[in-house]
């Protein structure tokens, strides 16, 4: 049964399932037990994929937002006094 709980709770882990949720698929008390179970979870290569994500989306909102070519400076007026 141990290496049925560690199955699931590796896939979920990969999947990006948060801690708590497993556990409750588990029927575990605390996360922790969650993470003990899903310690094998191949993260690093999710994790890759999910900064490549956010580096295109960021990249992607680097060319809609572009700097102002005019100036923001108020207009010279004469001071009255």
């Amino acid at each position: 049964m141990k290496a049925l709980r560690h199955t699931l709770a590796t896939s979920l882990r990969e999947e990006g399932i948060d801690e708590r949720s497993i556990a409750d698929v588990l029927g575990q008390k605390t996360p922790a037990m969650a993470r003990h179970y899903s310690r094998n979870a191949a993260l690093a290569k999710k994790n890759k994929k999910t900064m490549k994500s956010i580096l295109k989306r960021e990249q992607a909102l680097a060319k809609v937002v572009k700097p102002s070519l005019k100036s923001v400076k108020p207009n010279n007026q004469k001071e009255s006094g």
